[in-house]
């Protein structure tokens, strides 16, 4: 039976995210013929963000604006 690997790199680089061009990322992915699926997740990941926490009977949710 042949072996299946499988890879993750994970990287926590303060600040990167949001001071990353989502745009030339998206378009990379395209060069480099990334699944139409994949990069269409990636973008709608990065434009759809919020975040949202309770403190007592007080919920706070803030949505992130990707230009």
């Amino acid at each position: 039976a042949a072996k299946e690997y499988a890879v993750c790199v994970f990287f926590d680089i303060v600040g990167a995210f949001s001071n990353i061009s989502h745009e030339a990322i998206t378009e990379a992915m395209k060069r480099h013929q990334f699944p139409d699926e994949v990069v269409d997740w990636y973008s709608y990941y990065t434009r759809n963000r919020s975040s949202e926490f309770q403190v007592g009977s007080k919920k706070f949710v803030r949505h992130v604006v990707s230009p």
